[in-house]
């Protein structure tokens, strides 16, 4: 699914990561909540993302739950949540050992070429320049920025992929502002 190339799984595992950690809490909320129809959403999203990223049994287990919620089981949901949510728990812990491992801490980041290629990229935003934003995009993906800043840098690509440039640049002036003082 993504080519043979690990660079291209590990940005594919990356994005499965923050999503599946900001998932983990909505899940538990919504259940909480009562509301079914968003908890069938977040699973069924899981399901599909751990499918593409080679864990088929948590895509499994999230397909059990998925099936219960839509047939109002929530007998089978409250005995098994846990354990589907211990699961994912631990996914994402296995992913931030494999691609985290030995990234730069906060301290250790290049501040002076990270402002570079953000202003830089900044503008190319803004002219919708092809490709200078491919050639800082590259930039940005090659560079050990630390696992804070990954997340944020996640965002900046996921926008550009969707050609959300606005979203984008608006990613790039929080990096601006929380990393480059």
């Amino acid at each position: 699914m993504t080519g043979g190339s690990w660079k291209n799984y590990e940005k594919t595992l990356t994005i499965f990561y923050y999503d599946a950690k900001n998932r983990l809490e909505e899940i538990r909320a919504k259940l909480d909540e009562g509301d079914i129809a968003a908890y069938t959403t977040f699973v069924h999203a899981l399901k599909s993302a751990s499918a593409s990223i080679g864990a088929g049994a948590v895509s499994a287990f999230a397909a059990s739950l998925e099936d219960a919620a839509k047939a109002g089981d929530m007998m089978f949901i409250s005995e098994n949540n846990g354990t589907f949510l211990e699961m994912l728990f631990n996914l994402i812990g296995e992913i931030e050992k494999a691609v985290f491992a030995g990234t730069a801490g906060e301290d250790e980041v290049d501040i002076p070429l990270l402002h570079e290629i953000l202003d830089n990229l900044k503008i190319a935003l803004g002219d919708m320049d092809m490709t200078t934003i491919d050639e800082l995009m590259a930039r940005l993906d090659a560079g050990t920025w630390g696992k804070d800043l990954r997340g944020h840098i996640e965002a900046i690509s996921q926008n550009v992929l969707l050609f959300e440039y606005d979203d984008a640049i608006f990613a790039i002036d929080e990096i601006m502002e929380r990393f480059i003082k």
